[in-house]
Formats: C-alpha cells, sequence, structure tokens
C-alpha cells in the first residue's frame, strides 16, 4: 500500500528519490540568479561611473563586454526560470520542499 506525501501520490521513499535527483534545478536556478544579480550590479556601478554608457554614444561601445555580460545572464537567469516552472508544474509540492531545504541550508 503506497501512502501519500503532502497528498501527492508518492511514498515516502519516492518523494525521497525524486527531491534528491532533482535538487539540482533549483542548485542551478539559484545559481543563476546569483550570477544576474552580479552582472546586474555590475552594470549599474557602470552607468553610476559613466551615464554615458548608457546613452548609446558612439564611445559607448567600450562598455560592450558589462552589456554583454549583463544579457547571457539575464538569459541564463530566464532559462533556468523556464526549466523550473516547467518542473513545478508537474511536481509542485516538491519545489516547496526542496525550496523549504535550499533555504534552510542558506540559513545555517
Amino acid at each position: 500500500m503506497t501512502t501519500t506525501v503532502a497528498n501527492t501520490p508518492y511514498s515516502p521513499h519516492d518523494f525521497k528519490v525524486l527531491a534528491e535527483q532533482h535538487g539540482d534545478l533549483l542548485v542551478a536556478y539559484e545559481h543563476a540568479k546569483r550570477q544576474w544579480i552580479a552582472a546586474d550590479r555590475a552594470l549599474q556601478d557602470l552607468y553610476a561611473r559613466d551615464p554615458a554608457a548608457i546613452s548609446g554614444r558612439d564611445d559607448a561601445a567600450e562598455h560592450e563586454p558589462e552589456h554583454r555580460a549583463y544579457v547571457a545572464a539575464k538569459q541564463a537567469l530566464a532559462d533556468q526560470q523556464r526549466v523550473l516552472l516547467d518542473f513545478e508544474a508537474a511536481h509542485p509540492l516538491l519545489i516547496e520542499e526542496l525550496t523549504g531545504r535550499l533555504v534552510q541550508a542558506d540559513t545555517l
């Protein structure tokens, strides 16, 4: 007989196995989010130092690496969000469990 875990059709063992197998999705999302935050801060620092960098002036091309890093980090975050949302749609209660574990790990 299979018992349910938090109103899901998973047995406690199945729930644990799924969490162990897919915890990396949440870790990858958190990593992408941190990279985007860092790129956003770098871009904001650049704009604070050189307001012309955002104006589209011809000499703003020297700041192209910062802009490319920001766009790449933002795209990586969007990609991870899509993967996570697809997985969450299939396993909403598992994501809650994984999120709780990640929050606990960050606070230790």
